[in-house]
Formats: C-alpha cells, sequence, structure tokens
C-alpha cells in the first residue's frame, strides 16, 4: 500500500501548495535581484553618462586652454621679436654713437697731437695727421714726423677707452695685435722708416698703460693736450 501511494504522487499533475508557495517565493526573490540589477545598471549608467559629460568638459577645457596658451605664444613671440628688432636698433645706434665719438677723439687729436708730442716727446710731425688705408688695414692717426731729427713714422689708433679685460668684448691684447697689424700694413711701403707707435684714448687703466710702456707704445690721454 505505501508503495503505491508514493507512486500515485509522484505521477499526480495537481502542483502541491508547499511547492507553490517556494515557487512564488522564488520567483519574489527573482523579481527582488532584477529590480536591484536594474538600479545598479542605472547607476551605472548616470555614473558613465557623468564621467562623459566630465571628460568632454575637460577635453573642452584643455582645447581652451591650448587655444589660451597657443595665443599667449603668439604674442610671446611676436613680443620677443619686437625686442630683438628693438636691441638691434639700440646696438646700431650705440654703435653710430660710438662711432661718431672716435672720429671726434681723432679729429681732435689730429689737432692738438702735434704740439704735445713736440713739447713732451721731442717728436716733430713735419705732415698733418690723415686717415690712410694700406694694405686693407685702416690706420687712423697716421703722419711723418722727426724724432730728435731722425725722419719717423707714427701709425696710432684713437679708442675711447684702453683696458686690459678678461671675459666679453675687445681686450687689450686686441687693441696691441690690431695696432701691430697696422705698423706691418705701413712697413710694406715705408721699409726705411722707424715707426712710433701711438695709441690715443679718453681713459686709459693702469695695467693697461704698463703693457703698453712694455711694447714701447706712446698712450696719450684727451685731457693732456
Amino acid at each position: 500500500m505505501q508503495k503505491k501511494r508514493i507512486f500515485d504522487e509522484a505521477n499526480n499533475p495537481v502542483v502541491r501548495q508547499s511547492d507553490l508557495a517556494e515557487i512564488k517565493s522564488m520567483f519574489a526573490e527573482l523579481l527582488a535581484w532584477q529590480r536591484s540589477a536594474d538600479q545598479k545598471f542605472t547607476e551605472i549608467t548616470q555614473s558613465l553618462k557623468s564621467t562623459n559629460e566630465r571628460i568632454d568638459t575637460t577635453n573642452a577645457e584643455v582645447r581652451q586652454l591650448r587655444t589660451e596658451l597657443n595665443t599667449r605664444i603668439d604674442t610671446t613671440n611676436a613680443e620677443v621679436r619686437q625686442v630683438r628688432k628693438e636691441m638691434k636698433l639700440t646696438r646700431s645706434e650705440l654703435g653710430g654713437i660710438s662711432k661718431s665719438m672716435s672720429y671726434a677723439l681723432e679729429n681732435e687729436a689730429y689737432r692738438l697731437l702735434p704740439k704735445l708730442l713736440k713739447d713732451k716727446y721731442n717728436i716733430e710731425v713735419t705732415d698733418r695727421f690723415v686717415r690712410v688705408e694700406i694694405q686693407g688695414e685702416e690706420i687712423n692717426i697716421f703722419a711723418k714726423a722727426l724724432k730728435d731729427g731722425k725722419p719717423v713714422l707714427i701709425v696710432g689708433e684713437a679708442k675711447l677707452r684702453l683696458q686690459v679685460k678678461t671675459g666679453r668684448g675687445q681686450t687689450g691684447d686686441d687693441v696691441f695685435k690690431q695696432l701691430t697689424n697696422k705698423i706691418k700694413a705701413a712697413m710694406t711701403e715705408y721699409t726705411d722708416m722707424e715707426v712710433v707707435s701711438l695709441l690715443v684714448t679718453h681713459y686709459v687703466t693702469a695695467n693697461f698703460l704698463k703693457k703698453a710702456a712694455e711694447n714701447e707704445i706712446i698712450v696719450v690721454q684727451s685731457f693732456q693736450w
């Protein structure tokens, strides 16, 4: 009898009340999980949307910053070019002023050197001072003279300032070298004459004067005439 009853229950198509309750519970859990999944999906979608908006905003800000940076770079480059142009013009103007002052010093020397050389060094200028070019060398102070009655050739250079220095700019050695080159050029045409080396300046340092004396170069400062 017992075996018969179990068999009948297994083949009975009618669902028991307990099974229906279990199915309902499982379905309710499934619905709850689905709602939770939908909520999480909505949250993730919203977060992605918010992230994309922030990315779009950041990209727009980056593009704006790049545009502003490029504009500033262009403006800065234009300003740098203008400054360079003005500096070049300033250097050109300063160079022109320096050259004008050098010419003025030379012209003053032409007028006043003869007396000073005669009184202090017993050198009598027989020809007026001139600027000449010999063998490609420009000689700013050039004249024939007599020293102790002996014919000599005066070869000189006028510089606004004479000093021995290190670093950038012209050094005393450069001046001595230039003067030596001018003397060598002059001696190619005046081979039988002694050369008197001369430097004229507004200001000269003590160490330059010492080196000039060692090289037997006469240095005349403008306050001396």
